[in-house]
């Protein structure tokens, strides 16, 4: 009898035990991290923020600091231009973890989840739609919150459209061609290629995707009208084009040097920094005969992650629910990209191309344009290199 009153009392124990580990667990955590601790007047609490959105580095660094003048805390920010996803790798691989940092839905979401936090049964999932969430999750986990997605198209300086007496922005390859023709004419140079960006050149092929069935071979991709796209921005554009980024062709815009360049929403904010009184517009890209194929280019959206392990995890958490969440950081999204994060309106289906592509793709193209593969070497070499692509794009 008394060992049975020794077991049951085992079993009481135990399940008391079990009851305040799981509150610890869950419902203490949840309320540390919803509620950090401002840290006192002779501590200091770093916390490290890194993005691949080097063409918005002053109003992120605006949103940080006052986040970090409210809170106590020093955001120590790096906005990267080029090669993000070999950096990020690099520093993950090597254990230096930002406490934020971001990567594109799709296989990086899979490939970085070990590191971040879950954020399933986080109360601040409430704040998003579900549809907004998808991109996120990683089975059963929520890796990371949604941002917003990139759009690229073709920007142009509608003054200078105007002076050559275009009416309206090109809708086809026949109509681009027209453009260029009457450009030259009027003494404008008609494009300004950042062909040094790989996230460029990359999205440019992208937009030449059509369905396998109505292309030889069933790659996925137009890589006739891709290089027939290439070769008339070469010969409508500025010398260098392998040298010159998005910064300086979106510059060469807003001064009136080139009337077009394929960028995105995401520097607008950059050119009408550079010239508040630029006119502007954002158009969809032609890439055949018809109207009906010219499309924006939306990028996978951005996935918003935090370190798991980080020493500083609720102010961490904190800072990215107002950098996505608040009426200021709200507004900020705003005025880069022209939507906030995670607009329904935005969620546009699949996204993404073929990882192996997107590795690819920007040296294959480069070496096309600077003579060291022929058209026939270059349609291989990219027909190669795609698979299954199901990326987004938005028609007018």
């Amino acid at each position: 009898m008394k060992k049975m009153w020794a077991w049951v009392a085992l079993a009481l124990a135990l399940a008391l035990f079990g009851a305040w580990l799981f509150r610890y667990v869950f419902t203490d955590r949840d309320s540390q991290l919803s509620q950090p601790t401002r840290p006192a007047a002779h501590q200091t609490i770093t916390l490290q923020w890194l993005d691949d959105c080097e063409y918005a580095q002053a109003e992120i660094d605006e949103a940080l600091a006052q986040f970090g003048r409210e809170n106590g805390v020093k955001v120590q920010a790096e906005h990267v231009s080029g090669n993000y996803d070999v950096l990020l790798k690099t520093r993950l691989n090597a254990g230096e973890i930002p406490d934020v940092w971001m990567n594109r839905a799709g296989d990086e979401n899979g490939m970085f989840a070990q590191y971040a936090y879950d954020w399933a049964g986080d109360a601040a999932l409430a704040q998003f739609d579900a549809a907004d969430i998808a991109p996120c999750r990683e089975g059963d986990a929520v890796v990371g919150l949604p941002g917003a997605r990139e759009i690229y198209g073709l920007i142009y300086n509608k003054r200078l459209f105007a002076q050559a007496g275009i009416g309206q922005a090109p809708q086809t390859l026949t109509e681009l061609k027209a453009a260029c023709a009457a450009l030259k004419a009027a003494g404008i140079l008609p494009f300004c290629n950042a062909y040094k960006e790989a996230r460029v050149l990359t999205n440019i092929a992208a937009q030449f995707h059509a369905p396998q069935q109505t292309l030889p071979g069933g790659s996925g991709l137009d890589t006739d009208a891709l290089l027939a796209y290439l070769d008339l921005t070469l010969a409508n554009g500025q010398p260098n084009p392998l040298e010159t980024d998005w910064r300086a062709a979106a510059q060469a815009i807003a001064k009136g040097e080139a009337a077009m360049s394929y960028l995105g929403n995401w520097c607008e904010t950059t050119i009408k920094r550079m010239d508040p009184y630029v006119n502007i517009g954002l158009e969809p890209l032609p890439v055949s005969e018809s109207a009906q194929d010219a499309r924006l280019r939306a990028t996978p959206p951005a996935v918003w992650k935090l370190n798991a392990s980080g020493e500083h995890l609720a102010q961490a958490r904190a800072l990215l629910l107002f950098f996505l969440t608040s009426e200021q950081g709200q507004a900020l999204n705003q005025r880069i990209y022209g939507a906030p994060p995670a607009d329904g309106a935005w969620q546009l289906g699949a996204s993404g191309w073929p990882s192996a592509f997107g590795a690819t793709c920007p040296e294959i193209l480069q070496s096309y344009l600077d003579g060291s593969l022929s058209a026939q070497e270059t349609a291989a070499a990219l027909s190669a290199s795609w698979a299954d692509f199901a990326g987004d794009t938005i028609g007018r």
